[in-house]
């Protein structure tokens, strides 16, 4: 596990039960909002941390909704039900 530096992470109430939280993995700053409470912000906020650690950290895409479904019938709608055939 390496060592985190000050200022890799932070939380920021955002309203009542409402917080920001604000985090760095490598090089690259990220923010998610999270709506609980503040010991539930932390322990997500060490979450986050932590899968940077690991390797395991996806990164939030900010994909419109036209780009997705262009990108997922590009690829041949993986997931899809084929339609069911009537039955004689």
């Amino acid at each position: 596990m390496t060592k985190r530096s000050y200022g890799e992470g932070g939380i920021d109430q955002r309203g009542e039960n409402s917080f920001r939280l604000r985090y760095r993995i490598g090089e690259k700053r990220f923010a998610k909002t999270f709506h609980g409470t503040l010991a539930d912000a932390k322990k997500q906020l060490r979450a986050l941390l932590r899968s940077g650690d690991t390797g395991e950290h996806v990164a939030p895409t900010r994909d419109t909704l036209t780009a997705w479904a262009e990108h997922w019938l590009a690829i041949g709608c993986p997931g899809r039900n084929r339609a069911r055939q009537p039955l004689p």
